[in-house]
């Protein structure tokens, strides 16, 4: 089972400042933004906060995505291919599902696992 990925134009950036993720104070620093931790890793404490929250309030919830050519940040709890996890505070809509996922990051080469 494969996510399918449809790139998306705006960078993490963006996506931020739309959804405005919780610091993660759980855990150290995994994904910052601006000095602070905003990613969950996938084990430990900061997962129950994931998993509860995805529970009551999956439109919450986004999972970063590795895959061959970046990462994504990519909306809905996700398994396969997960980094980490976001809990925001701006709910994502029907039309965000969409639009697509937003990039956090490109590779700029294969060779850089080499």
């Amino acid at each position: 089972m494969t996510i399918a990925i449809t790139p998306h134009v705006e960078n993490s950036d963006v996506w931020f400042e739309k959804f405005k993720p919780i610091e993660n104070t759980f855990e150290h620093a995994f994904w910052e933004y601006n000095g602070k931790n905003y990613c969950y890793e996938t084990l430990g404490t900061g997962m129950t906060e994931v998993l509860r929250v995805a529970k009551s309030s999956p439109n919450l919830v986004w999972t970063l995505v590795e895959c061959d050519d970046g990462m994504y940040i990519s909306p809905g709890y996700h398994f396969v291919n997960r980094m980490g996890y976001f809990i925001c505070q701006v709910p994502f809509t029907d039309d965000d599902i969409q639009q697509g996922d937003y990039c956090d990051r490109l590779y700029e080469d294969d060779d850089q696992f080499a």
